[in-house]
């Protein structure tokens, strides 16, 4: 059994800088300094109003976020870790999309078109 530790960020700009350092505190040295870029891409994320976000600590000290849409917050969440280093993040997104009929397909192709772009968009940036 793996022991983890969700604590959901919410609150003023000051409540999620103490609640993301919180929550970091127990952590080695190397996964703190790591973790820093990862804390201030939860901070600005929680900082969305149409966002829910939970900070997700495992008993190794490892940390991800979790991420659902705050109108649907039973929908499947969007897990963001981190490298080694902590300057890149991997999205997990585990997201059934039904391809019953042609509309469907349609649409689930439109959906996977857009995450690719936006994903080539980023990369692109400088």
């Amino acid at each position: 059994m793996i022991t983890i530790q969700k604590s959901r960020l919410s609150g003023s700009l000051d409540d999620l800088q103490r609640k993301v350092e919180d929550v970091a505190r127990d952590q080695e040295s190397h996964e703190y300094l790591a973790g820093t870029r990862l804390r201030e891409l939860a901070i600005a994320l929680a900082m969305q109003a149409d966002l829910h976000v939970s900070a997700v600590t495992y008993a190794d000290g490892s940390q991800e976020l979790e991420v659902v849409l705050t109108d649907h917050p039973g929908s499947d969440p969007i897990v963001i870790g981190r490298d080694h280093l902590g300057g890149q993040c991997q999205l997990t997104w585990e997201r059934w999309l039904p391809i019953g009929d042609r509309l469907t397909i349609e649409t689930t192709v439109n959906l996977i078109q857009a995450v690719l772009n936006a994903a080539r968009l980023i990369r692109d940036l400088p």
